[in-house]
């Protein structure tokens, strides 16, 4: 299937779920400062797990960055 990533197409598996396309974007077992947006609704850190994606989802991936 095809999604927007962060304004860019992405493909992946049919089965890919947020939570496991968080950890492969982030790089980290359990992503700190990180936020998700699917079509524009925020969707809650203890529900990435259970969220599937599809075809044509749009997927906002954003961290917190500290600065100075």
């Amino acid at each position: 299937m095809t999604i927007k990533l962060n304004g860019s197409k992405r493909n992946l598996d049919e089965d890919t779920g947020v939570f496991q396309l968080v950890t492969e974007v982030v790089g980290d077992g359990e992503p700190v400062g990180v936020a998700v947006a699917l079509n524009g609704t925020v969707i809650g850190r203890r529900d990435w797990p259970e969220t599937t994606l599809s075809e044509g989802d749009d997927l906002e991936i954003l961290g917190a960055t500290c600065g100075g």
